[in-house]
């Protein structure tokens, strides 16, 4: 199942959207959250984490959502529009298919069948991409999960990755590379850390801020990045 997130200008256009998604594709997306403005949509994809995202765009600034992240996006993009002339630069941009309104359950249903198509032609592509960290060891290297990282540990020229199952590793690369290379489900609460958004648990804001993970692990919350971290990830609009 694809953890979906719809982004529409409408409750008319989500309600139709997500009953396509009921009647065709019941069986290989399942919608996680919905949103009316991209603000509320960036905040729920940032603590979701979603495979997909189906966005509807606006006539002015149609392409302000893709701004906010980082290409390769560490989801797909669908983008649904009543403008057709916006779909060349719209997949130049990224996205992976542009329909245009009304939008159908079956023609979601083959956009969907072709990215199946996709990551079955280029899987190991697709994990590097979107679930896969490369980490050189002493010895050769290892494909981990980022979903298995709970957070980075700066080290002056190196970083500390940390595995929810106990494990860590040393990599020559520094916090700042990190957070520019992985994209919105990592996020930099403290100058010595880079959190993974899916594994927080906890968050308190009073006095010293702190989070604590899944496994039990608390982490401070610096005095100057409290404040953003709270707007971004924690506030329900």
């Amino acid at each position: 199942m694809l953890r979906t997130i719809i982004i529409g200008r409408t409750e008319r256009e989500i309600s139709n959207i997500s009953h396509q998604i009921k009647e065709y594709l019941g069986d290989k997306l399942e919608v996680i959250g919905t949103s009316r403005t991209i603000k509320k949509g960036i905040i729920l994809i940032k603590k979701d984490v979603p495979d997909l995202v189906i966005l509807e765009i606006y006539k002015r600034k149609p392409f302000k959502f893709l701004e906010k992240f980082k290409a390769p996006y560490p989801f797909e993009i669908i983008i649904t529009s009543s403008d057709q002339n916006n779909a060349l630069e719209a997949i130049r941009l990224g996205a992976f298919d542009y329909m245009v309104h009304p939008i159908g359950g079956r023609d979601l249903a083959l956009a969907i069948a072709r990215l199946e198509k996709k990551w079955k032609e280029f899987p190991i592509a697709y994990q590097n991409a979107r679930k896969e960290l490369f980490i050189p060891t002493h010895h050769g290297f290892v494909m981990e999960n980022r979903d298995n990282i709970l957070y980075f540990e700066g080290a002056i020229n190196y970083s500390r990755i940390h595995l929810h199952v106990g494990k860590d590793y040393l990599i020559a690369k520094t916090l700042k590379e990190l957070e520019e290379s992985l994209g919105s489900t990592f996020y930099r609460i403290h100058k010595s850390y880079l959190v993974n958004v899916s594994q927080i648990k906890e968050y308190s804001k009073e006095g010293n801020s702190f989070v604590v993970l899944r496994n039990g692990k608390k982490l401070a919350v610096s005095h100057r990045r409290k404040d953003k971290f709270a707007r971004e990830f924690l506030k329900i609009l």
